[in-house]
């Protein structure tokens, strides 16, 4: 007990405090740094937190919440709900810690200090940061991507060297962490009404005492809701609800309901996108293309024959009805409708990968022969179920994902479509401006065949003016000496 309290004491350099692990050092020092490097963008302020705390009564079904915003409030309520040595009866009890935030891309509302002793109280696995770090404060989605299942059951009895009597823990424990995908309304960009969400949970049992703990990180409060709203997690049909059969049983049960969480909206998504690319694009399919202009060149310069800037406007017309416009905000628009179906692929694919190891893992313990036979003992329907609804939920995922596949084929073709007709638009205008250029020099061709007549016309005008002018140098001599004698006369 007394290593217990030191480790609890050096909180501050979680996980490194961890009393026992399986970790390399190199990779619990990688966690602390990065805890150091992402803390201001992770954490609030110690004392601005919010930290939602609801513990389970698996013998009474009764819960009891309360919110932590200190580590001197949480210190508080351990001294206050520490067991008793002299109880003879413990109550099981689950413990749900809900750490949410303003919004999914603001800071947790849990302080480092708050949130690493509440880790290092619990000695949860290191591998749980891994799952943490993708939230806090950012623009943009951080680390979407990144989906695991990681589990460190402490099934074998050797683990009994670790029990901890003071605070009902037995050393043998279940325990996993995991995240899923979900998309959610999105109340924040109206022109894009649903946004991907993502929730990092982590859970131990303990197979002997009963008590478990569930850490669930999620920028809203819907699942919480949702598992407070579940105020009887077990079915009616467990016998003993004070066996130990009980406490596996609320673990399946909330498994399920976070699994369902994970698969509820992605229907509603994708008929959303669906909807969004016939908007785009349906139109593509009524538009009828006219017959382009054919240019004659003229065959003279007479009255009918149309100007250049008639004909070049009647070329260059679109050659599609209705005046329909296609420009390339419409392939960046079915780029981005492309672009968002690729991402619900990834996450469907993810979630199915967790959902099947989720159940492979409680598979394997069930049949595990060091799992305790009376924790499972009494609840072998509630094991079958969870198996089924689990199986449900991938193949419901799965059908998701054909029509993902099916949306992907579909904008594929309407952007090769859209391609073939912004090619033909170019040939179009390309032609247009050739028929223009012909035009326009069929029309420099008529000018200098005018002017050629004309300077034939100024040439003969030219010849006439020289016989004029000999004609007149001529006569100018006798004009001149008649007008002199007339002069001398007078």
């Amino acid at each position: 007990m007394e290593r217990f309290i030191t480790s609890c004491d050096q909180a501050a350099s979680f996980p490194k405090n961890l009393l026992h692990h399986d970790v390399h050092m190199h990779k619990l020092n990688e966690y602390l740094e990065r805890l150091d490097t992402r803390e201001v963008e992770l954490f609030s302020d110690e004392g601005n937190g919010k930290l939602a705390l609801m513990v389970y009564n698996v013998q009474t079904r009764e819960s009891q919440s309360s919110v932590i915003s200190s580590l001197l409030d949480l210190k508080a309520h351990i001294s206050r709900s520490a067991p008793s040595a002299s109880d003879s009866n413990p109550i099981t009890a689950f413990k749900f810690l809900f750490l949410t935030a303003p919004n999914s891309r603001e800071r947790l509302y849990a302080s480092r200090e708050l949130l690493t002793y509440i880790l290092s109280y619990h000695q949860v696995m290191p591998a749980f940061l891994d799952f943490l770090f993708p939230f806090g404060s950012q623009e943009g989605p951080r680390d979407m991507n990144f989906s695991s299942f990681r589990e460190d059951s402490r099934l074998d009895p050797s683990y009994g060297r670790l029990e901890l009597p003071e605070l009902g823990r037995s050393g043998r424990e279940l325990r996993m962490c995991y995240n899923l995908k979900s998309v959610e309304p999105n109340n924040y960009e109206p022109e894009l009404p649903w946004t991907i969400r993502q929730a990092a949970v982590y859970h131990s049992l303990d197979t002997v005492t009963g008590n478990a703990l569930w850490v669930i990180v999620k920028g809203n409060k819907l699942i919480k809701e949702r598992i407070e709203a579940a105020a009887d997690l077990t079915e009616t049909n467990v016998d003993d609800l004070d066996s130990q059969s009980n406490p596996f049983a609320v673990s399946l049960a909330t498994h399920t309901i976070i699994s369902d969480w994970c698969s509820d909206t992605w229907r509603w998504y994708l008929i959303y996108l669906e909807e969004r690319l016939s908007q785009k694009t349906g139109y593509f399919f009524a538009v009828k293309v006219q017959q382009a202009a054919t240019a004659r060149p003229p065959a003279g310069n007479h009255p009918g024959t149309p100007s250049v800037s008639s004909r070049s406007e009647a070329s260059i017309s679109s050659p599609f009805s209705n005046h329909t416009q296609f420009s390339f905000d419409n392939f960046l628009e079915v780029q981005t409708i492309e672009d968002r179906a690729n991402e619900i692929r990834l996450m469907l694919e993810s979630n199915i990968d967790i959902l099947k190891r989720l159940r492979e893992h409680y598979s394997a313990v069930v049949s595990s022969k060091h799992c305790p036979q009376d924790l499972i003992s009494g609840c072998q329907p509630q094991i079958e179920k969870f198996g089924i609804r689990i199986s449900g939920i991938i193949s419901n995922l799965q059908t998701q994902q054909l029509r993902t596949t099916n949306l992907l084929r579909l904008v594929a073709d309407r952007k090769n479509l859209l391609y073939a007709i912004l090619q033909f638009q170019d040939i179009e205008a390309s032609n247009a401006l050739a028929l223009r250029a012909h035009e326009s020099s069929q029309n420099m061709e008529l000018m200098t065949m005018d002017m050629h007549i004309l300077a034939r016309k100024t040439k003969s005008e030219t010849v006439s003016m020289r016989i004029i002018t000999l004609v007149t140098l001529f006569f100018l001599p006798g004009t001149f000496i008649s007008a002199s004698i007339s002069a001398l006369k007078c």
